[in-house]
């Protein structure tokens, strides 16, 4: 928890949050066959990523207060991805362009 607050508070310092946003209950941050290179910090709430297959859901992971979630696939790869990510309730995100974050590294 102590190492999301010092990359967190780094982060606002550096000016590279791009954009705040709230999403409600079953809100989806990102649908599958789309292209995500947002890395997303849970302010309050929580998510869940899944993928479908076969018409059925598959849960992969959980974000909830303070962790940060990513279609990691799409992440990495700049391509679509097969994961969705929503809202299990009322959420909170601080959302971070993979291009800003490399700016500021390089």
């Amino acid at each position: 928890m102590k190492s999301y607050k010092v990359l967190r508070t780094h982060i606002h310092n550096e000016g590279i949050i791009i954009k705040k946003k709230t999403f409600k209950r079953e809100e989806f941050l990102k649908v599958a066959n789309t292209i995500d290179t947002n890395i997303y910090f849970i302010e309050s709430g929580s998510v869940r990523v899944f993928f479908i297959e076969n018409l059925e859901e598959h849960t992969l992971y959980f974000g909830h207060n303070n962790s940060i979630i990513t279609a990691l696939d799409s992440f990495l790869s700049n391509r679509k991805t097969v994961l969705e990510i929503q809202a299990l309730k009322k959420t909170k995100i601080n959302i971070l362009k993979k291009i800003n974050a490399l700016k500021k590294m390089y």
